[in-house]
């Protein structure tokens, strides 16, 4: 079943089959609720006009670039570029007007196994500071008969520029904070960065609060000194997958649901969450850390550049799986 419809002038679309609906929104070309056997899976504010105007990005596509830039200024073939400062004197997810704050067209497509909904945006030269045109293309994948949904993220340029795109997705799995939940990702790497700005500095070894080989509660990490180092608070870390498999490498799961994802990117930032605000959100969220955003993006410490004619393309795949199925 697929239903459109409008509020507060922004465009949502609801894709619901057997134990699946999911619902998306043309502003940052969005997943807007995920429902898995009628139960909400995401961190979702209540009120429209908090979900449009928050810089939290719920759920919504980052970019043109995810995570921290040093500073603003980037340069590309010895050319300097100056970008949008929106974190300190830094950039963070593509700037204050990155692709989350922008209205995507789309259109939708039915094959026999999904539901297809594409999400198109042009960004122009100097959008945001970042050089060329850049134009992005998400197209999400509900599955008809499994509750499973994929992202492609597809980026094409005119000239040199970056281009690192993901979903900001707050993950709760029905639970009122991250404490009932466990994590599980196959990295033995971890991004050390600063601690009163966060930017990168090195690859270092995971240590015991980082370290998610086997399945670990991130109640018992989270309020380790040295997860709430500096400006983090909580968990804001990224973490280098050891290879990159069309296997799953991370699973979040809960007493009653497990949430399996599968993804080409590098490695994944995880965000707990950690600063307070004033959204009400569906559901009962009364303290911090009410859901974690799992980030995949690449390695951000050596950025890439997308050069005219390359296609940038990457993909997560989300699998649930309820304690009731074998």
């Amino acid at each position: 079943m697929i239903k459109e419809y409008t509020e507060n002038n922004l465009k949502f679309i609801k894709v619901s089959y057997d134990f699946l609906t999911v619902t998306f929104c043309n502003l940052g070309a969005a997943v807007y609720s995920i429902k898995f056997n009628n139960k909400e899976m995401l961190l979702t504010p209540k009120d429209l006009e908090d979900y449009s105007l928050s810089n939290m990005y719920h759920g919504k596509t980052v970019g043109r670039t995810a995570n921290r830039i040093k500073g603003n200024i980037i340069k590309i073939d010895g050319k300097s570029y100056e970008l949008e400062e929106n974190e300190f004197r830094n950039t963070l997810h593509g700037g204050a007007s990155g692709l989350s704050t922008k209205i995507f067209k789309y259109k939708i497509k039915e094959t026999t196994t999904a539901t297809k909904v594409s999400f198109s945006y042009l960004s122009k030269d100097g959008d945001s500071g970042f050089p060329g045109k850049l134009k992005t293309t998400i197209v999400y994948s509900v599955h008809k008969l499994k509750p499973e949904l994929k992202i492609d993220f597809k980026a094409k340029c005119d000239q040199p520029t970056l281009c690192d795109l993901t979903n900001h997705a707050y993950f709760n799995l029905g639970e009122t904070s991250v404490k009932p939940l466990s994590l599980k990702i196959l990295s033995s790497k971890y991004l050390l960065t600063t601690t009163d700005e966060l930017l990168p500095l090195s690859y270092k070894d995971v240590f015991e609060e980082l370290d998610f080989r086997k399945f670990r509660r991130i109640k018992k990490g989270i309020k380790s000194p040295l997860i709430k180092l500096g400006k983090a608070n909580g968990y804001d870390h990224y973490l280098k997958f050891d290879k990159i498999s069309k296997k799953p490498q991370i699973t979040l799961k809960s007493k009653d649901v497990q949430l399996k994802i599968s993804t080409d990117f590098e490695g994944v930032q995880i965000y707990t969450d950690n600063y307070e605000d004033d959204i009400e959100y569906i559901g009962t969220h009364e303290e911090l850390k009410r859901g974690i955003a799992i980030e995949p993006m690449d390695d951000y410490l050596n950025r890439k550049i997308l050069k005219p004619n390359e296609k940038y393309t990457r993909y997560i795949k989300y699998k649930f799986i309820s304690k009731h199925q074998k």
